[in-house]
């Protein structure tokens, strides 16, 4: 960018003039500036967050509205750390401890059920977007009573 400043790469072709690469840059925050002006004025008294742009939404498998969360703020992107884009992204969160006992965290946004019929269905959305984990209890014999349970304690501890 310093040492070709005028590179045909930086012109755009759509133009009657050759563009630099500081038109190029200026142009671009015009743009950035105006859309970001736009997605104020349509989102009146949101405030203005990375999460809250991208406007990620965890949805039922056919897109049944009803069953979907919308509007979740949560940052991250598609291709870096917390992988969440407007619609893809991890669901199910697990962190293991393989000390003896075996302790596990996890959490998902499709509640403990994953059931959409379920008044449970999304009362971990919250607790995903936080990036905060569930103790889960595991089965430690086929004669256990219960398989993984959520109980009530967020988060596994820090590590040392």
């Amino acid at each position: 960018m310093q040492r070709y400043p005028t590179d045909s790469m930086v012109d755009i072709q759509s133009t009657t003039y050759r563009e630099t690469m500081n038109d190029l840059i200026n142009e671009s925050f015009t743009v950035a500036t105006q859309a970001l002006n736009d997605w104020t004025s349509e989102h009146d008294g949101q405030e203005y967050t990375w999460g809250t742009y991208k406007g990620t939404s965890v949805q039922h498998m056919l897109r049944i509205e009803p069953f979907g969360v919308y509007q979740i703020p949560i940052g991250g992107g598609r291709g870096i750390v917390n992988a969440t884009s407007e619609r893809h992204g991890p669901s199910w969160r697990m962190v293991v401890d393989l000390s003896d006992p075996v302790k596990v965290w996890g959490v998902y946004p499709g509640g403990q059920s994953g059931n959409p019929g379920s008044s449970y269905y999304t009362n971990m959305v919250d607790a995903w977007a936080k990036g905060e984990h569930y103790a889960l209890s595991l089965m430690n014999s086929p004669d256990s009573e219960s398989g993984i349970l959520i109980s009530q304690s967020l988060n596994p501890p820090e590590s040392d």
